[in-house]
């Protein structure tokens, strides 16, 4: 279905009027009906309960919902939907206000239609653009990007450098470090701020570490090693480290060398130091203390870097 530009968001744009500042706090009700819409259009009415093809997806989302909520029926609902998967399924979307239960769902669902063999990849896509739009024109800071949905705090941060960092981890090689970065938003997205700083902390390192062993680069992990293999770059080599060696290797282009002292020191007290500071090492994850604002710069910082390294890995 085509995103039309009716008389009002026409005047609203017109007249600089249209919101540019994100709220995360509930999905509006034009917002809830307009991703119901687009169900509709991919899975199919959920009126229709007595057409076989919805009431297996949505037979398929309920079972998923109630095993994950430790529950029998969804919330929000009465006799007159028990039973009936897809009628229960958007009456618990429709009827609840908790935001996390809200996007729970609406992961979930688009996980399932960007699933490989549940629908045509081009119904898909187009379905996932219409939601990222919706959120968009609502002011609802949450976009749905590999799979998950993430939160986003600056537009012009989140399309420069978040998104083009996840299109390139999302590659085989770089698995984990895309796991650790969307655990990272998801964390972020939950207010548990110390766990997101020390994801971010992993992606930087495995992003690293993919670079050096694809490159075929050494170092001393141990001050015993023997022999090459003992120094090939492996799993357990701190970020300074791991810096330190691309740094040897020229990792970064040549008109950089001049800088190469200011960006050795901006790389090394960036990401690494604001979780060794933050005590973001195991106990007292969700302490209080550290801030969504330096959660949020984590992770931005973290997207920037992650493209930088790997741009630069690309010309070598």
């Amino acid at each position: 279905m085509s995103i039309y530009e009716t008389y009002s968001k026409r005047q609203a744009r017109l007249n600089d009027d249209q919101v540019d500042v994100y709220q995360y706090k509930h999905l509006p009700d034009k917002l809830k009906n307009q991703i119901i819409h687009i169900w509709n259009d991919v899975i199919g009415n959920y009126l229709y309960i007595s057409d076989e093809t919805v009431s297996a997806y949505y037979g398929h989302i309920h079972k998923i919902l109630c095993r994950e909520m430790g529950a029998f029926v969804l919330p929000h609902n009465d006799y007159n939907t028990r039973g009936r998967p897809s009628l229960e399924v958007i009456g618990f979307f429709s009827g609840s206000r908790k935001l996390n239960e809200n996007l729970d769902v609406v992961e979930l669902i688009f996980k399932i239609i960007n699933t490989e063999g549940f629908f045509k990849k081009g119904e898909a896509e187009k379905a996932t653009n219409e939601l990222n739009i919706r959120f968009k024109e609502s002011a609802v800071g949450y976009q749905f990007l590999n799979n998950e949905i993430i939160r986003i705090d600056s537009e012009i941060i989140h399309s420069e450098a978040v998104v083009p960092a996840l299109r390139l981890l999302n590659q085989k090689e770089y698995a984990n470090a895309e796991s650790e970065f969307l655990k990272a938003h998801e964390a972020y997205r939950k207010g548990e701020n110390g766990t997101a700083i020390l994801e971010c902390n992993k992606a930087f390192e495995s992003v690293m570490k993919v670079i050096i062993h694809k490159q075929g680069w050494l170092y001393d992990s141990s001050e015993n090693a023997t022999d090459s293999s003992e120094r090939k770059a492996k799993t357990k080599a701190s970020a300074s480290g791991l810096i330190k060696v691309c740094f040897e290797n020229q990792l970064f282009p040549d008109y950089l060398q001049s800088q190469l002292t200011s960006l050795r020191t901006l790389l090394e007290s960036s990401i690494p130091t604001i979780r060794n500071k933050n005590d973001s090492h195991g106990a007292g994850l969700q302490t209080a203390d550290i801030p969504a604002s330096l959660a949020s710069f984590t992770l931005h910082m973290t997207a920037s870097t992650v493209l930088f390294l790997i741009e630069c890995e690309t010309r070598l």
